[in-house]
């Protein structure tokens, strides 16, 4: 090598712009997923990326948050105890049943023009129905840099952009000009958010970023007081805010057990035993009492051993 190739500099690798690896359908139903574990409480980084099912630091996570992000899908949220992470209203009202129809359809078009490279091309060159590629991908690797510093995109990511700017579009329902201007904050109405948990859904409940029970439990009934709603659940005394509940399974079976009144807390345990409690679909309840603590084994037997009760008494008599 000589002394001159020596001292070049090395050569900065060319990196584009940040902008949505995923159209918004997609983005939307990673939301889903990480909305159906932790509902719309803020939590870590760390179990966001558990509730989405990758590592932290996959770049499958990294790309999918930042996207997320883009969209206003997903929010930071600032804490005692480090930035932490939501699912945004906006998502929640796209994501909610109820919510009318022109409301999701309002918040669809936001969501696809949160993104500022999106809102840039729609600025420019509307839902680019009838134009040659050549003018995006040009404004986006050359013609938009005169105004960024630089800021411009390779081929290969301006063609991505492209791609996925059309299909966000698209799935949105939005068409028009290079006329048209980017919704404002105040173009789209909140949308109302999905309902809280109900009862018979299975919850877990956290305060101050820490679950409280040991396994999840059913909701027996709801009671509102004080301006504030409040969930009984199975086997607990005392109610807890619905504000601090998080649904770890949606109620399956429409029917419900007979709203009732809780049981009193049994507290004559012996020392070295270990007790639950149930309800059962008729309201009554179950309680399963063993020596030491809860394991895979001790659950194993008790299995085979209702299984053994229940062939004796589905037995036909000879």
């Amino acid at each position: 090598m000589s002394d001159d190739a020596a001292d070049k500099p090395p050569v900065p690798k060319e990196r584009s712009p940040a902008f949505p690896y995923i159209s918004l359908d997609l983005a939307l139903e990673r939301a889903r997923v990480i909305f159906a574990q932790i509902r719309d409480h803020a939590q870590p980084r760390e179990v966001v990326a558990k509730a989405y099912g990758k590592p932290v630091t996959s770049s499958a996570t990294i790309q999918t948050f930042a996207t997320l992000l883009q969209y206003g899908l997903l929010e930071n949220v600032a804490a005692p105890t480090g930035r932490r992470m939501r699912i945004s209203s906006l998502a929640q009202g796209i994501l909610n049943p109820h919510a009318p129809d022109e409301k999701v359809k309002q918040a669809l078009r936001k969501a696809a023009l949160n993104p500022p490279i999106f809102a840039e091309l729609w600025e420019h060159f509307g839902d680019t129905s009838g134009l040659n590629d050549s003018l995006p991908l040009y404004h986006l690797t050359s013609e938009r840099g005169h105004d960024r510093d630089g800021a411009v995109f390779t081929d290969r990511a301006a063609s991505e952009v492209l791609r996925v700017y059309r299909a966000t579009l698209s799935y949105a329902g939005i068409t028009g000009s290079a006329n048209n201007q980017p919704l404002t904050e105040d173009d789209a109405e909140d949308v109302p958010p999905p309902p809280k948990a109900k009862v018979g859904d299975l919850v877990q409940v956290e305060i101050g970023g820490a679950f409280l029970l040991q396994k999840p439990k059913r909701i027996e009934s709801t009671q509102e007081h004080e301006g504030k709603l409040w969930v009984f659940l199975e086997g607990e005394k005392a109610a807890v805010e619905m504000e601090n509940v998080i649904v770890q399974e949606e109620k399956a079976n429409p029917g419900l057990p007979p709203v009732r009144e809780l049981p009193p807390a049994n507290d004559d345990v012996e020392e070295g035993w270990s007790e639950e409690r149930l309800i059962d679909d008729g309201g009554d309840e179950i309680k399963i009492r063993y020596r030491g603590k809860a394991s895979r084994e001790r659950y194993e037997f008790i299995r085979d051993y209702l299984d053994f009760k229940i062939q004796r008494l589905t037995k036909k008599p000879s």
